[in-house]
């Protein structure tokens, strides 16, 4: 089955099938599939927090809205994309991680284009995007706020779960349906440091049609045609 036809076929989930797993080997693979997501400027702003644990479900279900909290409960895998906010930016510790990042993708990028630089160049380059990331000054985009700026860089890691969960035949519910009190629940399982932020979420599982029957296999959608301007 092509990829168009399957998308078609995928919807949000509200009710899933507690008693069915995705496989270890499907769900590495998944996750494999999202670290190829890009990232601006490389920097991999965010980290994948996924919980499968039923225990673990309990001492943070608090955090989601009533709404959504037996479906994150009954989920197979509840991914959490925790991203790096201002102040993990501006913290000094934090310096030598932020400098190899950015250092081997200018040399990746050099050497990919046989672009010619000696070692102290390099350098100079590195420390002036990492003071702009600090400063939160000359980003490359036009965001006012650095951490606004790297959550949205998870919902382009959203977009590849989406994708991947549907190729895989897997059920999925893209959440932001949470509230402050998530961090505080993380922040107390020492799942989440002060300098992140949790960006958005994505259960995975198997859809229970006992609770919520599909309307059939077609999305419903705006025609493309009304949607999309071309010129």
């Amino acid at each position: 089955m092509d990829l168009l036809t399957q998308i078609k076929k995928r919807k949000a989930t509200k009710e899933y099938n507690p008693n069915k797993k995705i496989a270890k080997e499907t769900l590495e693979y998944i996750f494999n599939f999202i670290n190829s997501a890009p990232t601006s400027m490389g920097i991999e702003h965010w980290r994948l927090l996924s919980v499968r644990s039923l225990d673990v479900k309990k001492k943070i279900v608090d955090g989601f809205m009533e709404g959504n909290k037996q479906k994150f409960l009954d989920s197979s895998d509840a991914l959490i994309f925790i991203t790096k906010n201002k102040e993990w930016f501006r913290d000094q510790k934090n310096h030598e991680e932020l400098q190899k990042i950015i250092k081997a993708k200018s040399k990746a990028y050099m050497e990919e284009f046989s672009i010619k630089s000696s070692p102290e160049k390099i350098n100079q380059i590195v420390e002036a995007e990492i003071k702009s990331l600090r400063t939160g000054k000359n980003l490359n985009v036009l965001v006012d706020d650095i951490t606004e700026w790297s959550k949205r860089q998870a919902y382009i890691a959203l977009g590849y779960t989406l994708v991947i969960s549907a190729l895989k035949e897997i059920n999925s519910t893209p959440m932001e349906g949470f509230t402050e009190k998530l961090k505080e629940l993380l922040l107390k399982e020492k799942l989440i440091s002060k300098e992140e932020s949790v960006s958005v979420c994505c259960l995975l599982g198997y859809i229970d049609n006992t609770k919520h029957p599909t309307i059939g296999n077609k999305q419903l959608r705006i025609d493309s045609k009304e949607k999309f301007t071309v010129k």
